[in-house]
């Protein structure tokens, strides 16, 4: 239930729970089209991981821009895409 609230397109505002919780105003950062902005908010259900290692991400003074992957060119296979991480920089093109 959690992954569907956090990619639902809802404006939910979390507010200190942000320091909990992986909600959509947190995790939509993960989806940035932006490799420094979509490195982080990697935790799932609560954020302590994110917390620890310092990829917590949540800029206070403006919101997330375009969503989606730097390569427009990304593999749609299921195949291709289990196999990408294995291309070196197939991600960052």
């Amino acid at each position: 239930v959690n992954g569907f609230f956090q990619h639902s397109n809802c404006d939910v505002r979390l507010g200190p729970l942000n320091y909990l919780v992986s909600g959509p105003e947190l995790h939509r950062w993960h989806h940035s089209e932006f490799a420094e902005e979509s490195d982080t908010n990697f935790g799932n259900n609560l954020i302590i991981w994110d917390l620890v290692f310092g990829t917590r991400f949540l800029p206070p003074d403006r919101e997330v821009g375009r969503l989606g992957l730097v390569n427009r060119d990304y593999p749609l296979g299921f195949l291709t895409q289990m196999t990408t991480p294995f291309v070196p920089g197939l991600d960052k093109r």
